[in-house]
């Protein structure tokens, strides 16, 4: 399980869904959006991790084959430790 830590642009949060609202888009246009997330640390180096999406819209759509995609990605692991000492 990855844990959401912020993304671009803005999205509400529910249960285990990320929502985001975007403009308009005309027909072939697109748009990106980065989301960074958090990795449990008993998740191995190079875990292929698979992170499916969708896109819903009010508006027909004549091939609704193509609104999902899964990106799968390897888990980097990284940490951002200090220690101090005081006497």
């Amino acid at each position: 399980m990855l844990d959401y830590a912020g993304s671009n642009p803005d999205m509400a949060k529910t249960d285990n869904e990320l929502k985001w609202t975007i403009p308009s888009l005309e027909a072939h246009d697109e748009i990106d959006i980065q989301v960074e997330v958090g990795v449990p640390s008993h998740i191995e180096q190079n875990t292929l991790a698979s992170l499916p999406a969708w896109v819903l819209s009010a508006t027909n759509d004549p091939d609704y084959g193509n609104n999902h995609d899964t990106v799968s990605v390897r888990v980097r692991t990284l940490a951002d430790l200090a220690i101090r000492k005081s006497s």
